[in-house]
């Protein structure tokens, strides 16, 4: 899973599956509310592929 902000920067990056996500900080700085775009690319146990996009609002 990637978190990228509005002009586009990568700020969160895992492919950790152990269900902790991204804090809402970058370079441990807490971020501005606002938009951030996710995206996750899963495989699954059949080997089949498929990425998930979408908007998220951090909100403080």
């Amino acid at each position: 899973m990637s978190i990228y902000n509005r002009w586009g920067e990568q700020i969160f990056y895992t492919t950790s599956l152990d269900g902790r996500g991204w804090d809402g900080k970058y370079d441990g700085k807490d971020q501005p509310q606002g938009v951030y775009v996710y995206v996750i690319d899963a495989v699954f146990a059949n080997s089949m592929k498929k990425t998930f996009k979408g908007n998220v609002t951090l909100m403080r």
